[in-house]
């Protein structure tokens, strides 16, 4: 019996696993930064319809949301064997590894602001809504000043 090559391919496709092996750390921390990327592109959204350099408020409440979704679970990209010693293109400082309770209140508090700003951008009220990003991003950048490579 002849099958079309459709079913062929569609059988090989799914007798392969999703995954093969586990990921090397440069592949956990090219996913880390993939994530951050995201998180920082709804931050620069969010940042140009606050500063008025588009008219979007009805946006923000989504961004808003896509940042708190993401900020419970940032400390866990952070496993061991993914630092400089063992990535050295890595933007994460060995801080990250050395105070890890430092790192978990750093992570904490931007999440408590995300999800803080998140609820105020839900109501739709636009200057409750920079107050709340700029403590997001105040917590963001907090963060960053112990524990990422300074950017400049």
């Amino acid at each position: 019996m002849h099958r079309p090559i459709a079913s062929v391919l569609i059988a090989a496709t799914l007798a392969t696993p999703a995954v093969a092996g586990d990921p090397t750390p440069t592949d956990l921390v090219d996913y880390r930064e993939t994530y951050f990327e995201g998180l920082s592109k709804h931050m620069k959204a969010i940042g140009m319809v606050v500063k008025g350099k588009v008219a979007r408020p009805a946006d923000l409440a989504g961004h808003a949301q896509a940042i708190a979704a993401v900020s419970d679970h940032l400390t866990g990209l952070f496993p061991a064997g993914t630092g400089p010693d063992a990535v050295p293109t890595t933007e994460a400082l060995p801080a990250v590894w050395t105070d890890p309770d430092g790192f978990k209140a750093k992570a904490a508090a931007f999440s408590e602001k995300a999800k803080a700003f998140a609820a105020i951008a839900a109501k739709g009220d636009l200057e409750a809504s920079k107050a709340a990003f700029f403590a997001v991003g105040k917590a963001c950048g907090d963060c960053h000043d112990t524990f990422r490579k300074d950017d400049h």
